[in-house]
């Protein structure tokens, strides 16, 4: 006795099995007997759709993911970006303090009157 003359009467059990665990995992209507039904009178058919279901989902699967993946990058690219821009302005200012810019005279607020200030530029530090 062949495997497929033992196998094949069991066929339908297992593929309503497999057809509900598809179901209950892409959230589709149905029940166990309308799996069993379907692959007792309508083997070929059900195979198709089933397959049919799976391609479907990885696709969208797959395109969820390209998505996914091409946001990740975009915000990756926006923190790079951002980061750098910090370590320039942050550059700048420890430059400017470090080496003193001769013509820095930027206004401030005093701390303790609340005045504005003119900064004294390292020349006039220098006279």
């Amino acid at each position: 006795m062949c495997i497929q003359h033992v196998a094949f009467p069991c066929m339908p059990c297992i593929g309503a099995v497999l057809r509900s665990k598809l179901r209950e995992r892409f959230s589709i209507d149905g029940n166990g007997f309308e799996d069993l039904l379907a692959w007792t009178c309508l083997l070929p058919c059900a195979a198709v759709q089933e397959a049919r279901k799976v391609d479907h989902m990885c696709t969208v699967f797959h395109e969820e993911a390209v998505t996914r993946r091409a946001i990740e990058e975009r915000r990756d690219e926006a923190t790079k970006k951002q980061l750098e821009e910090m370590r320039e302005i942050q550059k700048g200012k420890l430059e400017g303090f470090a080496i003193g810019n001769p013509h820095d005279t930027k206004a401030h607020l005093s701390k303790t009157t609340g005045h504005i200030m003119k900064n004294k530029s390292v020349l006039e530090y220098m006279k």
